[in-house]
């Protein structure tokens, strides 16, 4: 007899939805691998927006001496990206 797959925790954004389904369709996950699983969705979710809300940006902006320097969501991505990819190595 198959057992239930957890059903995805609330909150989830669709990229941190289709983590937890494609893992937890392949896998049979502890509860603290799941808890960490929940923490990767978040992250994935935190990623998508942050990519969504750099693409609407220059890649390049005005620092505060008015020199050009790199947009500061270049930064944050790398460590949710970071972030993401040692979740998933827990896993």
């Amino acid at each position: 007899m198959a057992s239930k797959k957890p059903a995805a925790p609330s909150g989830l954004k669709p990229g941190g939805r289709k983590l937890w389904n494609d893992i937890v369709g392949q896998w049979n996950l502890r509860p603290d691998e799941l808890r960490v699983l929940r923490e990767a969705g978040r992250e994935v979710d935190m990623i998508d927006a942050l990519e969504l809300a750099l693409s609407k940006d220059a890649l390049m902006i005005r620092g505060s001496m008015g020199q050009m320097v790199v947009h500061p969501i270049v930064t944050e991505l790398r460590q949710h990206r970071a972030t993401l990819a040692a979740l998933l190595r827990q896993l």
